[in-house]
């Protein structure tokens, strides 16, 4: 295998969102540099058996289990071919792209975490799955995944994004930066374009009265600060992508003050600017060791329904 070479596992259940996953990763992942594994995890039980707890030795003498489990079959067989043919037809060569399909041991998204630590760069699943419930903002199983699995960048993916123009958060924290650098090792300079965004947030509320009084004054103040404390971070990560190949032209930086909600600002900005992928650190420069995800970036998974975001580092 090359040393450059991407390994890449998306994992897929039938679903159309994970079938624009598929398109998702076909459409910008280099063919000649990137090695991609479907992965599928089989239930033999339905799920509304699985929880009353039914034994699953009676299953198989019921002709009505076994002739749903056999249409599953099939089902995953087609989609697993159909997900195949999408990146050959997108110039993969054949022995980069395998199939895999396992019988659930543990649980969805524990047995797709555990491949995903075989040395894997990125994980990809659909923000949700074959049966999502009307109001859910993620699946569980993709909420699991996300949430948790922290050794492998996660991509999160919902909608029909692409990842022509790519956004991403940045901070002063290692995470943030662990984003830039999976952006660079990712594409390559095979994407169109990267921002790199940093946001502050305003006093609003907490001024009060004043808060008429002061706020242009402290707005600017706050921006300029800001521009100066991030910029030798925008530089970093500008030179980290040409270190890999991207063009610094293609590379560009913003930053935005006195927002209530970063998570609302990059989203807007992603919004606007046609960004179909999102980046961000899984934390920021606030590290709370209860919790397994950073705020921002929490908020950004549960507000990016038609994009794709990823999620990098511990």
């Amino acid at each position: 295998m090359q040393k450059d070479r991407k390994r890449i596992l998306l994992a897929l259940d039938g679903s159309e969102h994970s079938a624009a996953l598929v398109r998702y990763g076909a459409g910008f992942l280099p063919p000649e540099a990137t090695e991609v594994v479907l992965f599928h995890v089989m239930s033999r039980v339905p799920e509304a058996f699985r929880d009353l707890a039914l034994n699953p030795a009676h299953f198989k003498e019921d002709k009505g289990i076994s002739d749903w489990v056999e249409e599953q079959d099939r089902n995953i067989e087609k989609f697993m071919e159909e997900g195949r043919k999408v990146f050959l037809d997108a110039g993969f060569p054949a022995h980069s792209i395998r199939v895999e399909v396992r019988e659930l041991k543990e649980g969805f998204a524990r047995d797709i975490s555990a491949e995903a630590v075989r040395g894997y760069d990125a994980v990809g699943i659909g923000r949700n799955g074959v049966n999502p419930l009307e109001d859910s903002v993620l699946g569980s199983i993709a909420a699991k995944i996300t949430i948790r699995l922290c050794r492998v960048p996660v991509w999160l993916v919902g909608g029909q994004p692409t990842a022509e123009k790519i956004l991403v958060a940045l901070d002063a924290s290692d995470s943030a930066m662990l984003g830039v650098d999976h952006v660079g090792k990712i594409v390559n300079g095979s994407t169109g374009e990267v921002k790199l965004m940093h946001v502050v947030r305003g006093l609003h509320n907490s001024l009060a009265g004043y808060q008429k009084i002061f706020l242009g004054e402290y707005l600017e103040r706050l921006c300029s600060e800001a521009e100066e404390a991030i910029k030798p971070v925008f530089d970093e990560a500008t030179d980290h992508l040409a270190a890999v190949g991207f063009p610094a032209e293609k590379v560009t930086t913003k930053v935005v003050c006195g927002v209530k909600s970063r998570a609302g600002a990059i989203m807007k900005e992603a919004a606007t600017g046609g960004y179909g992928t999102v980046v961000a650190g899984r934390r920021g420069l606030t590290r709370v060791s209860d919790y397994d995800m950073g705020r921002v970036s929490h908020k950004i998974v549960q507000m990016a329904r038609d994009r794709a975001v990823w999620i990098v580092g511990c």
